[in-house]
């Protein structure tokens, strides 16, 4: 069977609506469980609160909408490419970004959970940061801002059983970046593509207090 096809199953799309509304969260990208043939191009229209118009809809009327990225989901210099024939079902999904008055960025909560939908998505650092942020935000962690790099061509990885912070620098330029810790802000310089792994913790931090006291002594 084709996989488009198994959208036809109404076990998988029952299953799918059950498990987003007791909290999961279901992102789609482009035309997200579509098929035709059905009340909804998109069968998980419900949970998106957005569907795209195939010409069915031509004599109907469109909800209006307020743009708000109240959270600030959006980074600077992110860019969806948007698409033509989106509407809101219903009206109740909060419209985060749009181009050109075509929707980019839409967020529906259901029940314990969230439909998140984009229309397109191509890779750049700034879009790889709209990612993560529509992540966290789907997990209620949006704003928990601990090992998140201010400097989005960085990113980092934090074990706290051995305490090690590891910071990588993913463009072809130096970078500067601040990573708020359990332990105070790390701040890093780091050359082009280089990775930095440093242990952080009370008793580096000690020493390192206590180095800095010797020194300006």
């Amino acid at each position: 069977m084709e996989w488009w096809r198994r959208w036809s199953d109404n076990k998988c799309v029952d299953l799918l609506t059950e498990w987003v509304y007791e909290g999961g969260t279901f992102i789609g990208v482009n035309q997200p469980s579509a098929l035709e043939g059905y009340g909804h191009f998109f069968r998980m229209a419900h949970v998106l609160g957005l569907d795209e118009d195939t010409g069915s809809r031509v004599a109907h009327g469109k909800w209006t909408y307020e743009v708000k990225d109240e959270l600030g989901l959006v980074p600077a210099g992110a860019s969806i490419t948007p698409k033509n024939n989106l509407y809101l079902t219903d009206g109740s999904a909060a419209v985060v970004n749009e181009t050109d008055g075509r929707i980019t960025i839409s967020t529906h909560a259901f029940g314990k959970g969230k439909g998140i939908y984009l229309p397109s998505f191509q890779f750049s650092f700034e879009n790889t940061r709209l990612l993560l942020n529509l992540i966290r935000f789907a997990g209620n962690e949006f704003m928990e801002t601990k090992y998140i790099t201010d400097n989005l061509n960085t990113e980092c990885a934090y074990y706290p059983a051995s305490k090690i912070l590891v910071v990588i620098n993913n463009s072809d330029q130096h970078q500067k970046t601040t990573i708020d810790t359990d332990y105070g802000q790390q701040t890093l310089g780091l050359d082009p593509y280089d990775t930095i792994i440093r242990t952080i913790g009370d008793w580096i931090n000690n020493i390192e207090q206590k180095a800095q006291a010797t020194a300006n002594r």
